[in-house]
């Protein structure tokens, strides 16, 4: 069946970006050449150079080799699409991510896609808001590479009425998420802010 084309949105990450992300994590045991990577990603040296530099910005770890190339220190604590994607495939959650590395609300954004026709399953992914926002309309602290700030766009079948039980799903996904890496199983705070051992973690498990 044929998919609609992911909309243009000023701001979101070049997929060269993401895939010089995703070439250097899937080879973090090697260094690759400068050239080899300008060939993969279909630029030029110089702009690999400075997607490097940028990617350090923002605090994925890059060691740069002279003469020889670049090799990440360890897996980049950034949800870069084509990694993710991985994870996500055979869902409908795989094919349309946005993602920024600066923006001012992933909700937002994703109203916005949402107004214009966009489908089931989009996700809008930042690195940083600011202009992030909680329940009420509170200010919802939103610093660099410090939380996941994550919108998911969602059509499902049921009444407007019932759409609130999303929330509470959302936080049992979650909190069952975190178990699984955890030795204890987490509590909820309503609606959905995890607590690990009476340590309110909220605004940890995306944006609202």
């Amino acid at each position: 069946m044929a998919t609609k084309r992911m909309a243009n949105l000023p701001g979101t990450t070049d997929r060269r970006i993401d895939a010089l992300l995703t070439l250097l994590a899937e080879n973090s045991t090697i260094v690759i050449s400068g050239a080899k990577i300008a060939k993969e990603i279909g630029v030029t040296r110089q702009q690999v150079w400075r997607w490097i530099e940028k990617l350090r910005a923002v605090g994925v770890k890059v060691q740069g080799h002279a003469r020889s190339g670049y090799h990440i220190e360890r897996m980049p604590d950034i949800l870069a699409p084509q990694m993710l994607s991985h994870h996500l495939y055979g869902t409908p959650f795989a094919r349309r991510i946005y993602h920024f590395f600066k923006i001012d609300s992933t909700n937002a954004v994703a109203m916005r896609l949402g107004e214009a026709g966009e489908p089931h399953g989009a996700i809008v992914l930042a690195e940083e808001q600011t202009a992030g926002r909680g329940r009420a309309g509170r200010s919802w602290a939103s610093e660099k590479s410090s939380g996941i700030y994550c919108s998911v766009l969602l059509r499902p079948p049921i009444s407007p009425a019932h759409a609130p039980l999303l929330t509470l799903l959302a936080g049992l996904a979650a909190r069952d998420a975190a178990a699984e890496d955890l030795d204890t199983l987490p509590d909820i705070r309503w609606p959905n802010d995890l607590m690990i051992r009476h340590a309110n973690n909220g605004g940890r498990n995306g944006n609202r």
